[in-house]
């Protein structure tokens, strides 16, 4: 005859202990993804905001002729800073705080529709930027 083990307190004690450290780990787990798809859908929220703020202040631009940063940083009230730069990257016009990111290399007109979003950056400095093209005055700009 076998006997049965019963179950004492200190057995059921480890089964509830292993459960619950079971259940903590997931629920961790669940938050870290949870946490980690909200950052994703803020970034991309932001980059959509930037975007649009780049077009608008292009549009505004393009019918009005502002020559002054604080006509400048009118125009897009959201924005920390907002800059005109020729195509070969230099400002031509700052607006706002006056932090705006250094264009590295020559604006390729074509190619500025597909690649007019950046940031944010890892040093969260210059937050996320937007870029929109501009033809003001019969020349090429971008905002």
């Amino acid at each position: 005859m076998t006997r049965r083990r019963q179950l004492g307190f200190r057995r059921e004690v480890a089964t509830v202990l292993l459960l619950a450290l079971f259940l903590m780990v997931a629920v961790s787990a669940f938050s870290l993804f949870s946490y980690r798809s909200a950052i994703e859908l803020l970034i991309e929220e932001r980059r959509d905001e930037a975007l649009a703020l780049a077009r608008s202040a292009a549009a505004g631009l393009a019918a009005d002729d502002v020559g002054s940063p604080t006509g400048l940083a009118r125009l897009v009230p959201g924005a920390r800073s907002i800059a005109v730069y020729d195509t070969t990257g230099r400002p031509i016009l700052i607006g706002g705080d006056g932090r705006v990111p250094e264009l590295s290399e020559e604006v390729e007109w074509d190619d500025l529709p597909d690649r007019s979003v950046y940031g944010p950056d890892d040093s969260g400095a210059l937050g996320v930027v937007g870029l929109a093209p501009l033809i003001r005055r019969g020349q090429r700009a971008v905002v």
